[in-house]
């Protein structure tokens, strides 16, 4: 019998092992004398049973060297038989092994490849793919793939798929192990799908009324369909490589951001997100996208692809329905009047605010509540009979009277219709307006128009409505309208409504130009005039209220105030006389200062100068050796003589200062104001501008009295450190303005007929009228006073 391959190996693997086991006994012998304790038959049995040992791990060695060869010859056979061709490279790139798949798809011997750099079959035009595919194969522990062209012996190309991995022969030393797929048909079928792709881009996208887009990772358009173009209104060459944030407002670009960030990381499709487009021309437009990842073949996400409709008329009709309900809703809660529904049983079904808050109570309450229920109790018998003819007629209206919470009665004058289509049951739509307060309003005007016609009866002032007649915007005429008894009786005048004035009084026109004037002026401008006239053709005085109700209308309401001019007349005959009495009192006045200042100084001036005269000759004819009390006594009565003389002399100055007669009124009064500032320490400061020479001598001292009671009162009431007098004409007057920087006053509150400084000023003012001038005055606390002092220079 014949033996197998593998057991000859084995024999002869046995031989060989026994051969170098007899050479290792030559050099190392057992001598048997070196195991102590050991008797040879037991040597010899524990050697059996080591070598019982042996030959059973040698069999078991032997059955793993089969399985290992039978194992590798399996492997060499898929290896150099299997469909596609298996490369094994070293890390230079060489070809250390190839099968027969490899070869065949190259159209060349296995031995030719052998040692062969793999670049040498690669195209020219994919080399540089390969050698990055290959060093990244070396760097990292991981399958990798890549596509790229081969050539074959004869020249010719074809696609070749390859996966490669690293694997670690022994420690640090690596091979590559390449697997090499013929996937041109693939590629042509690809191809076939591009084209294909590209037949539907054209026939389909390019012509659909939807815009389709594809953007890269960073949102630049990659392609854009016709309407896409439409839409932004830019041209293809403008798009393709535009990127987002050019068209997207910026309010809204994080939000697209986000947007399209979600759809990478999750891979979902995002249906109907509303974003806004600016156009090329800078108008807006709202469009609705659909986003989708882009695909590469090996599934990677290079981009996104999207569909998008524009919504802006969409948008802006529901924008324009929305505002639309929103100001319906408005309308509807906000309006005054009451707004609701009831079924055909009377429950309410809806109902805005305004009956909520008349009625006082709340909504929910109203509207578990028959409209019935609310009626006044003795209009609740009436509710069927409005049901009845709102179901026959379609609508109803009339006035309601509600009971509120508080058991108030409101009316609400109603006009409801009936709603049948469009609803499952019948409805009717109410609206009410609450007329309560117009109700009562007419009935006070009821009550006012009885009350005011019995006052325009009877009152005591005439009243006359008329109606103004213009002739090239000037007033001309004017028509009686309406007038009362009082009209008749203080005028004199009958049956005179629905005529003319001029038809009334014929030389109205002429005779009273200026009160027709007046009258035209009120009924154009609606402009009211208080005035008084005297009408000729009726011989009297009126006093006049005309106002205009209407465009071209007035009215006069008047009295005859004939006895009042009459009084106010003689008034102004008494006021003339008093003036002149007191014009001519100041004159005797100032006459009686002036003698009573001359008798004193020519009569009591004299005694005393006499007087001291005679002491002084008594005291020189004192001899030396006189008594001293006598000489003290002397002295005291010259020193006291000295003094009355000086007292007389201020009295003489004060009764009729002589330099006002001699000097005139501006030197008067720079006089007295040293002598003010002497005597009280307040700065005081006399101007003069355009003065006359002289002036009339009652307005000189006028002025100068006037001048004194102002100081007088600036020292009394002011604690002021400054006073500044002005005297100047101005025009055909005599100015004197007095300023000092004192406290003030509260002006308003002074009573000229009151005590103290009141008193003072009445005086002044007084004064000042009396000679037909006027005197202002000018004060707040803390600010000072200002003295205004206006005379006629002709008395």
């Amino acid at each position: 019998m014949k033996k197998k391959k593998s057991q000859i190996e084995n024999e002869d693997l046995d031989g060989q092992l026994r051969e170098k086991a007899l050479e290792m006994l030559a050099q190392f012998p057992v001598v048997p004398g070196e195991m102590p304790g050991k008797t040879p038959e037991e040597v010899i049995h524990e050697l059996q049973v080591h070598q019982i040992e042996l030959e059973m791990q040698n069999e078991e060695l032997r059955n793993t060297q089969l399985a290992l060869e039978e194992s590798r010859q399996r492997y060499s056979d898929l290896y150099h038989f299997a469909p596609v061709g298996y490369f094994t490279i070293t890390p230079e790139a060489l070809i250390k092994e190839v099968n027969l798949a490899g070869s065949a798809l190259l159209g060349v011997t296995r031995q030719k490849l052998i040692n062969a750099r793999f670049r040498r079959i690669v195209t020219a035009k994919d080399q540089n793919l390969w050698d990055q595919h290959f060093l990244s194969v070396l760097q990292e522990e991981k399958k990798q793939t890549c596509e790229l062209m081969l050539k074959r012996q004869d020249g010719s190309t074809f696609y070749a798929g390859l996966e490669s991995i690293r694997m670690e022969v022994s420690r640090g030393a690596f091979l590559v192990h390449t697997t090499v797929t013929d996937i041109t048909e693939r590629k042509h079928m690809e191809e076939v799908v591009r084209q294909s792709e590209a037949r539907y881009r054209t026939a389909v996208i390019e012509e659909i009324e939807e815009g389709y887009y594809e953007v890269d990772l960073a949102g630049n358009f990659t392609f854009v369909n016709n309407s896409m173009i439409r839409q932004l209104q830019y041209s293809r060459e403008e798009l393709i490589g535009m990127n987002y944030r050019t068209y997207i407002p910026p309010e809204e670009v994080e939000g697209v951001y986000k947007t399209f960030n979600r759809v990478f990381r999750t891979g979902e499709i995002i249906k109907r997100y509303p974003v806004t487009n600016i156009r090329k021309d800078g108008t807006a437009i709202i469009m609705e996208d659909s986003i989708s990842c882009l695909r590469d073949r090996e599934g990677r996400v290079v981009g996104f692809r999207g569909i998008c409709r524009d919504i802006t008329e969409r948008k802006q009709a529901e924008e324009a329905l929305r505002s639309s309900e929103d100001r319906y809703r408005d309308l509807v809660e906000k309006s005054q009047d009451l707004i609701c529904t009831h079924d055909l049983e009377g429950n309410l079904l809806s109902l805005n605010e305004a009956p909520v808050k008349a009625l006082g109570y709340s909504r929910e309450s109203l509207l578990h509540t028959k409209m019935s229920d609310l009626l006044a109790p003795e209009l609740r018998d009436l509710w069927r009979a409005y049901l009845k003819e709102i179901q026959e007629k379609g609508r109803a209206s009339g006035i309601l009277r509600l009971q509120t919470a508080a058991g108030e009665t409101r009316f609400w004058e109603y006009n409801n219709t009936l709603r049948t289509e469009g609803v499952s049951v019948p409805l009717v739509r109410g609206m009410a307006h609450d007329v309560t307060e117009r109700r009562l309003a007419e009935k006070k005007l009821k009550e006012s128009e009885k009350l005011y016609r019995s006052l325009f009866k009877n009152m005591l002032n005439g009243f006359a409505y008329c109606r103004m007649l213009f002739e090239d915007g000037k007033p001309q005429d004017f028509i009686y309208l309406a007038v009362n008894d009082a009209f008749e009786s203080l005028t004199g005048l009958k049956n005179v409504v629905g005529r003319k004035v001029t038809e009334v009084i014929p030389t109205f026109r002429e005779a009273n130009q200026r009160l027709l004037e007046i009258y035209g002026r009120v009924a154009m401008t609606s402009q009211p005039k208080r005035f008084e006239m005297f009408v000729d053709a009726l011989q009297k005085w009126f006093s006049v209220s005309a106002y205009s109700p209407a465009q071209e209308h007035f009215v006069a309401v008047f009295d005859v105030i004939n006895e009042r001019k009459e009084a106010e007349q003689k008034l102004l005959k008494y006021q003339k006389q008093l003036q002149s009495l007191a014009i001519r009192l100041s004159e005797v006045e100032e006459m009686e200062r002036k003698e009573i200042a001359r008798t004193l100084h020519d009569l009591v001036g004299q005694n005393l100068t006499a007087l001291n005269l005679n002491l002084t000759i008594i005291f020189g004819m004192m001899p030396e050796d006189q008594n001293p009390l006598r000489i003290s006594r002397l002295e005291d009565s010259q020193k006291l003589l000295e003094e009355t003389t000086q007292h007389i002399r201020d009295v003489i100055s004060e009764l009729r200062p002589s330099v006002l007669d001699d000097f005139g009124v501006l030197a008067a009064l720079r006089w007295y104001g040293r002598r003010f500032n002497g005597m009280t320490g307040i700065q005081t400061k006399v101007e003069g501008k355009k003065i006359p020479s002289r002036l009339p001598p009652l307005l000189e001292t006028i002025i100068f009295r006037i001048a004194q009671e102002a100081l007088t009162n600036v020292l009394k009431h002011a604690s002021a450190g400054r006073v500044d007098l002005r005297l100047e004409k101005v025009k055909d007057r005599m100015q004197l303005t007095i300023t000092d920087d004192g406290r003030g006053f509260n002006f308003k509150g002074v009573d000229f007929g009151g005590e103290k400084r009141g008193w003072g000023l009445a005086m002044m003012r007084e004064r000042a009228i009396a000679l037909g001038g006027d005197l202002q005055i000018y004060s707040e606390p803390g600010k000072g006073t200002r003295i205004i002092l206006q005379l006629p220079v002709e008395l």
